[in-house]
């Protein structure tokens, strides 16, 4: 989660080896499915704790001068709370609620994500 900041986590990892896989690492990664994970925990916290998703995500955001999450410096294409500020002015963005005082109810998601590409530990990301 290099967008936010966690102060509590643990991270394992197993290596296994299959001749079959259904996806590689030339399919993402693993990027998407972890972002999928910590985003859809940052919507139910935020719903624990009667909040937008945006604000949450807003308080929870790393700034531009923070290292990333295992304190390697940060080098952001934008910084994270003018991305997410941009999202949040967009017209397709409809906070909480409005949606059920229409007619039809749609919905709208957020979700933001960070692509890492450093060359390792100490180095700029």
């Amino acid at each position: 989660a290099p967008l936010y900041r966690i102060e509590a986590y643990s991270v394992t990892g197993r290596l296994v080896y299959t001749n079959n896989g259904v996806s590689g690492a030339f399919r993402g990664f693993g990027g998407n499915q972890a972002t999928f994970a910590v985003e859809s925990q940052l919507d139910a916290l935020a719903e624990k704790l009667t909040m937008c998703p945006l604000e949450f995500r807003r308080i929870n955001l790393r700034t531009a001068d923070e290292p990333g999450s295992r304190g390697q410096p940060v080098r952001w294409t934008a910084p994270p709370t003018e991305v997410l500020a941009a999202a949040a002015a967009s017209p397709l963005w409809v906070p909480a609620g409005a949606a059920a005082r229409r007619r039809w109810l749609t919905g709208t998601g957020m979700a933001m994500g960070a692509q890492g590409n450093g060359l390792g530990d100490g180095l700029p990301d």
